[in-house]
């Protein structure tokens, strides 16, 4: 039955029918009420009070009071209540009850009132308006969506909804009264269903679970069962009253969802596993070719030298292609991050200048960088995204100009509000230029202006469609104006926002352009001839270098770039042997391999970690040195407690960057090198390397030695009575209000020491909490490891007397 069919039902009793909220405000009526009130149609009322009308404020209070003792009462209360209709004293017996919402909360209440004045006929009118009355409620309840029942203490029906009796085969719902579920036909879940009555009965309160019962047709339904408990005028309870929902087809649907869900997850992970099998196995022979191309280059006469630099160029160009297609098939296969953070314009700018000058120079290209003065210095976006995008375009610029110019631009666009607006990336070249047939397909997957077969361009028809993609991550778009032998210009519009207070803590730009790596495991490698490589004399002093790398000729010749710089190199082939060579404090560097025979190099860098967390040793820094390829490794060597990622080959001047970075502290760029973010590798991409605690630095913040050393003090000895388990405790919780306030007033107490890299971890931490970052688990680690490492440094100071 339709509302507005109930509508006219109660229009046409000759009673009065009115349901209020819990504060006495109508929800409606039928029109014998509203007349009452001097209205013409109930929808009059909805909204009014019974203050809100003069003639009956002496009796309002009255009525309310009745009304809060209904709704504080589970039975019906019927009583008589005074009033005026008209100037005339009317006196009407009511009868009212409370309604609940969906929630099981009592909602408001549900009255009919009868007019009793005329005693004569007081007794054959209560009856007949009691008896409609009881017609009314009874068609409503019989007619209640969903299956409605009550029953006593003892877990007898005391009635039900026309559903739930159909539903047990019962010809009507009066049937029901007296019977048990184990009468029903969901007999075999009576002990199920009647553990749930019983909870709700011993504990007074409302329970809402899934249930499962037979029906009379023999199809087994999931219910979703809503109990609540039955009082009398005592408050004690008599019994349970309950409404249960049928959602079969919604579990069936979930279900199937889920099956279809495990297909995609197990079809992705199959084309995950072969994408990084795929890239380790070309990969791996690719590296051999380029490295030992370039170890022999060095050795041989100049045509000589000539011939190996072409094989080695080739073999780059190869791998150049080979990465172009997996870093396209990882872009199908996961959606592209667009990780918001605060960043420098003015370093992207200068990281792409310096990396395409000796390009630009060795074409005798003029090279122009310019930004607009009016650019705020600190932007919020996604930085990583907006690097590759011109990282991209001034590559494809530099790549196809032969003589002339490329000129990066990059301007305040327009102003959307006081702190978003949009920025223009200009890149134009002087170069082939694009034929106006061409500009619209350029940016399509694989699309190039000619046919590599015709050998005029170099390219893969794949750079575009990347930036393509990471503009579109981003909410900007792409334009191209280009004369074909003229040259060509790019417009890039990105919407970026000016960096708050909370926010401005810059993250440096990537080195180079993102080539993820892997992260599966891969199968024993195929035998291959042992080489043996060339010894490099090493001094007495020379630092230790753990190479984890299980090819043999991979092996050989990384080992031997490793030792052309002076250092001295452990090997092992597989990581339990990396396991029981490694000693902390022994290796200034480690190069771990991903893909090794009997555990992954992420497995083998979590077991160093744990050796050196056992030790309280500080932390070897670790990279990734892999020919993998997979969409999450930086997630995975995070994780694992790795510093960066670096694809193969290894270069001799990536080995010597290396060895200058981590093992010399000299602040040396490792070319290629991914750092990871949260890693403590990070901070040597800053100004000046962090020192743990900077004792002059803390001197200054008091003006006093002896204060500095106080303050030190402590920090140190609130540090583990006080913040960190404050701030473990809140984040293990997940209460992200106590946690940062636990982390503002652990910033608070840092202001009077100096300790940059635990307190810019502490930031880190703050921001990835306030922003709801993917990073924040990254970040939490973090900041425990610049917690250990301040505790190390405190302990150093204490030994050497200089605390």
């Amino acid at each position: 039955m339709s509302v507005i069919d109930i509508q006219k039902l109660l229009d046409t009793l000759p009673l009065h029918v009115y349901w209020k909220d819990k504060n006495g405000i109508y929800l409606g009526c039928n029109l014998a009420q509203a007349q009452n009130y001097g209205l013409q149609d109930p929808s009059e009322i909805i909204g009014k009070t019974d203050y809100q009308y003069p003639a009956n404020q002496q009796f309002s209070h009255l009525w309310m009071q009745n009304d809060q003792e209904v709704m504080r009462s589970e039975a019906p209360m019927i009583t008589e209540e005074v009033g005026l209709i008209n100037n005339r004293k009317v006196i009407a017996l009511s009868c009212k009850s409370r309604f609940k919402d969906d929630a099981g909360n009592v909602a408001g209440i549900v009255g009919i009132s009868i007019d009793i004045t005329e005693r004569e006929n007081v007794k054959q009118q209560l009856a007949n308006e009691k008896n409609q009355a009881q017609i009314a409620l009874d068609n409503i309840i019989a007619r209640l969506p969903g299956h409605v029942y009550w029953v006593d203490k003892e877990n007898r029906y005391l009635g039900c909804n026309d559903l739930h009796a159909q539903s047990a085969g019962l010809k009507n719902r009066h049937e029901i009264v007296g019977k048990t579920n184990l009468d029903l036909s969901w007999t075999e879940q009576t002990n199920f269903l009647n553990t749930i009555n019983e909870k709700v009965k011993a504990t007074s309160k409302e329970y809402c679970e899934e249930e499962t019962a037979l029906m009379s047709d023999g199809e087994t339904k999931t219910f979703l069962s809503r109990k609540t408990p039955l009082f009398d005028e005592k408050n004690n309870v008599v019994g349970v009253l309950g409404i249960s929902f049928d959602i079969s087809d919604r579990k069936r649907m979930e279900q199937e969802i889920l099956v279809e869900k495990e297909k995609a997850e197990a079809a992705h992970q199959a084309k995950t596993e072969f994408l990084a099998n795929m890239s380790h196995d070309v990969k791996t022979p690719l590296s051999g070719i380029i490295a030992l191309s370039e170890l022999l280059s060095n050795r041989l006469s100049a045509d000589e030298k000539q011939k190996i630099d072409d094989i080695c160029l080739c073999g780059k160009k190869l791998m150049s292609f080979f990465e172009n297609c997996i870093e396209l098939s990882k872009m199908d296969m996961a959606q592209l991050q667009d990780v918001q953070q605060a960043f420098s314009m003015a370093q992207i700018i200068e990281s792409i200048h310096l990396l395409f000058v000796p390009s630009a120079t060795a074409k005798q290209l003029v090279f122009n960088v310019h930004q607009d003065s009016e650019l705020p210095s600190v932007l919020f976006g996604s930085q990583v995204n907006i690097y590759r995008v011109i990282l991209n375009l001034v590559g494809n610029a530099i790549k196809f100009t032969q003589s002339g110019s490329v000129n990066l631009s990059v301007v305040l666009g327009e102003r959307l509000d006081a702190e978003h607006f949009t920025v223009k990336v200009i890149v134009q070249d002087t170069g082939i230029g694009i034929p106006k047939d061409k500009q619209k397909v350029i940016f399509e997957k694989l699309q190039r202006l000619a046919p590599s077969y015709y050998n005029r361009q170099e390219g893969h028809g794949i750079g575009l469609y990347i930036v393509d993609q990471y503009v579109q991550a981003m909410q900007g778009s792409i334009e191209v104006d280009s004369t074909e032998g003229v040259g060509s210009t790019f417009t890039v519009t990105i919407p970026l926002k000016v960096a708050s207070a909370a926010e401005a803590t810059i993250v440096a730009p990537p080195q180079l352009s993102a080539k993820e790596v892997p992260a599966a495991r891969v199968i024993a490698p195929i035998q291959q001839s042992k080489r043996v490589p060339q010894v490099h004399e090493a001094k007495k002093d020379a630092p230790y270098i753990l190479l984890v790398e299980d090819s043999p000729l991979i092996q050989a010749i990384t080992q031997e770039i490793i030792q052309s710089t002076g250092a001295r190199v452990d090997v092992a082939s597989c990581g339990q042997e990396a396991v029981d060579l490694f000693v902390p404090g022994k290796y200034a560097l480690v190069y771990m391999d991903i893909g090794l025979p009997d555990m992954d190099g992420y497995e083998v860098s979590q077991r160093l970690r744990a050796i050196e967390d056992r030790a309280g040793a500080v932390r070897t820094p670790i990279l990734a040195l892999t020919a993998h390829a997979a969409v999450d490794v930086k997630t995975f060597c995070a994780g694992a407690g790795m510093q960066g990622v670096l694809n193969k080959p290894l270069s001799c001047k990536q080995a010597q960057q290396a060895l200058e970075h981590y093992v010399l502290r000299k602040p040396v760029v490792i070319e290629g090198l991914q750092l990871l973010e949260g890693s403590e590798a990070a901070a040597s991409y800053l100004p000046s390397r962090l020192e743990v605690i900077d004792l002059p630095g803390c001197v200054a913040v008091v003006e006093s030695e002896v204060r500095a050393k106080e303050m030190l003090a402590m920090v140190t000895e609130l540090l583990d009575s006080t913040f960190v388990p404050e701030i473990q405790g809140a984040y293990e919780k997940r209460d992200d209000l106590e946690l940062r306030k636990a982390l503002h007033k652990f910033l608070g107490s840092l202001c009077y020491i100096s300790t940059p890299a635990l307190k810019q971890a502490t930031l880190d931490l703050q921001m990835a909490v306030k922003e709801k970052l993917t990073t924040r688990e990254q970040a939490y680690q973090a900041f425990l490891y610049e917690v250990r490492q301040f505790k190390i440094a405190y302990s150093t100071l204490q030994q050497v007397g200089m605390l």
